[in-house]
């Protein structure tokens, strides 16, 4: 029981570690159950003819026997309401913030979590924040 609590409390501490780049989260390949999510910057897109920012969280590579169980990403910018967006799996999760107001600061945070299979637990990543003045 010892061992296991060990484990856990180790893989919790690495996965909050601060993430390399500006927008990664990465795991050294060492550490049990861990897995990488990417990080977008802030962008503005045409959604529909509506100028709109967004930003995106991506799992990538797990180690040891994870796997990614959910991604969320959250954007946000001063004067407009936040919003988040969260799926399950391997898929890349998208938010989306209108209306876009030019020369605005937007911030973009994102969470990964994965499901290790042995011991069976969540750990999870906080990857961010990015930001982009649009």
């Amino acid at each position: 029981m010892f061992i296991r609590r060990a484990i856990v409390t180790a893989a919790v501490a690495g996965a909050l570690a601060t993430a390399v780049g500006a927008g990664a989260a990465s795991a050294d390949p060492g550490e049990p159950g861990l897995c990488n999510f990417t990080l977008s910057d802030p962008h503005v897109i045409d959604l529909s003819g509506t100028p709109t920012v967004t930003a995106a969280i991506t799992p990538a590579a797990c180690s040891g026997s994870t796997i990614p169980a959910f991604s969320q990403v959250c954007l946000s910018a001063p004067g407009l309401a936040g919003r988040c967006a969260e799926l399950p799996g391997y898929t890349t999760t998208n938010v989306y913030l209108a209306p876009y107001r030019p020369g605005v600061t937007y911030t973009a945070k994102g969470r990964g979590c994965a499901a290790q299979t042995n011991p069976p637990a969540p750990v999870c990543t906080t990857v961010g924040p990015t930001t982009a003045t649009l």
